[in-house]
């Protein structure tokens, strides 16, 4: 069935819903400018300034080929903030199935698992976790990365997600996570089992993150059928628990597709038959062996794919609404037609998790994008991550995930004392909630998302320098910057 834009109606159902209640939620959750902004999802095809239908414009296209119905805010409310149970769920973005038939949606009913709930009011906490090696990385590292790359990634996540916490774990070697590989057929390429990954992942969680992202320069495949895949995410069944995901940034760099039949890699098995993973201890190089350069392109390719990805982590589905960073993707072409914006139907959603104002938000990605924040900000590495206390109103964590990852000894002995020392009003009586001071800290800046925290002791571990931060390449980001700046003009107008 040929694909058909929404109805401006049911849109607007989409993002007010049907209910008393989430109807009821949405004016007093909203100002009254932010919900004029919202409700322009209502409009005609074309006559809002700053949300687009969706174009399709090739067969190639995600729903071309995906029959998907959309998730509406009302369905997204009833799973995250009313609980009701939904089957964990792989989603994949982008990938093709080598096999002549039409492309298929991978969606694989996990088993099933206790939700975690989080603690009324911590912020979310995001954790990045490197694979393998990046540009710019001579050898394989278990210390903090201050990967420039990565650290461009983590501020972004951190202005997108706003409101949250987002820390960049010690990099991990493909030979830790040892999962499949195998050389693509087409590209001559090595590729990484994403399945395996997420297997791994879930064991290696850690307790206090709501989501674990793995990144990687090296391209991705989900099943022996498939291609390629630009990432996949698995999705627990409440959106309160976050979820496991890996991306790769292979294919977002200009000229893969130039040289995309040029590679000449091959697998590598020891004495014994197994995988030998030594073929990843450099960095992934171009078909002519040069390093792969962080353009302006790559670098809005990697900011967009990470926020699709995280989002799927918490519980959004893909957009069938309005153009939105939300939207399925199957080949680059319409992974680059997407915007950096979400929908008014997905900001909803987003809104609902991590409880941000609108006009901050907005304020916070442009300022990101800005040569001010740049020239004042100073990273520090030596982040501490700090578990928040195991009770809820609804019931314990749990430790559904498995095995996770906790601090070294150092680190835990040194701030178990103060993140377990409850926040208190005045009159001395506990307000039940992690001091603010216990939570962790990022790197210290000027800006709208800055945070303190508490660092490690020189005792605790070997201290790394402070450090400035070259500004990244932004010349992609031009459309995007604009974008925020008239919706943040819009939003001061009509807030005066």
């Amino acid at each position: 069935m040929p694909w058909k834009n929404r109805t401006p109606s049911q849109r607007q159902e989409a993002l007010i819903g049907a209910n008393s209640v989430v109807k009821r939620n949405f004016k007093l959750t909203f100002s009254v400018a932010e919900r004029q902004l919202l409700e322009q999802i209502a409009l005609s095809d074309g006559n809002s300034p700053y949300f687009k239908p969706i174009e399709i414009v090739s067969d190639a296209d995600w729903l071309v080929n995906h029959d998907e119905l959309g998730q509406t805010y009302e369905s997204f409310w009833r799973s995250y903030i009313i609980g009701k149970p939904e089957p964990s769920t792989c989603l994949n973005d982008g990938g093709q199935d080598s096999r002549p038939q039409t492309a298929f949606s991978m969606r694989t009913q996990l088993r099933s698992r206790a939700a975690s709930r989080t603690v009324a009011g911590e912020p979310k906490v995001i954790s990045i976790l490197p694979l393998g090696l990046f540009p710019g990385d001579d050898q394989p590292s278990t210390s903090k990365s201050s990967n420039t790359f990565l650290i461009w990634l983590q501020t972004y996540c951190k202005a997108f997600f706003h409101k949250s916490k987002v820390v960049v774990l010690p990099p991990v070697t493909v030979a830790e996570v040892a999962c499949r590989y195998r050389v693509n057929q087409l590209t001559g390429r090595f590729q990484l089992h994403a399945g395996d990954i997420l297997v791994h992942l879930r064991k290696v969680k850690p307790k206090y993150a709501h989501c674990l992202v793995a990144v990687t320069m090296v391209d991705l495949y989900p099943k022996s059928s498939w291609d390629f895949v630009f990432g996949l995410a698995s999705s627990s069944h409440a959106a309160s628990a976050g979820g496991v995901g890996v991306f790769s940034f292979a294919r977002f760099d200009d000229v893969f597709y130039e040289t995309w039949t040029q590679g000449t890699d091959k697998v590598i098995k020891t004495e014994d038959g197994k995988l030998s993973y030594t073929v990843f201890l450099k960095p992934a190089k171009r078909a002519d062996g040069s390093e792969v350069p962080i353009t302006d392109a790559l670098l809005r390719r990697a900011c967009n794919v990470m926020a699709h990805e995280i989002g799927h982590m918490f519980g959004l589905k893909h957009c069938v609404w309005m153009s939105c960073l939300m939207n399925g993707s199957n080949h680059l072409q319409e992974s680059d037609n997407r915007p950096c914006h979400l929908c008014p139907v997905c900001l909803r959603k987003l809104q609902s998790v991590m409880d941000f104002n609108l006009l901050d938000r907005y304020r916070a990605l442009r300022e990101w994008m800005s040569v001010d924040f740049w020239k004042n900000y100073i990273h520090d590495p030596n982040q501490v991550v700090v578990e928040p206390e195991k009770r809820s109103p609804r019931g314990p964590l749990s430790s559904s995930f498995g095995r996770r990852t906790s601090l070294p000894e150092a680190l835990r002995t040194s701030v178990t004392s103060q993140s377990r020392r409850p926040a208190t009003k005045k009159g001395g009586r506990s307000s039940g909630r992690i001091s603010s001071s216990a939570r962790i800290p990022a790197s210290t800046s000027v800006s709208l998302f800055s945070d303190k925290g508490i660092a490690p002791t020189k005792n605790d571990v070997k201290r790394k320098e402070k450090h400035a931060v070259q500004p990244p390449p932004l010349l992609s980001f031009a459309q995007f910057r604009n974008w925020l700046r008239d919706v943040i003009g819009f939003l001061s107008v009509q807030n005066e």
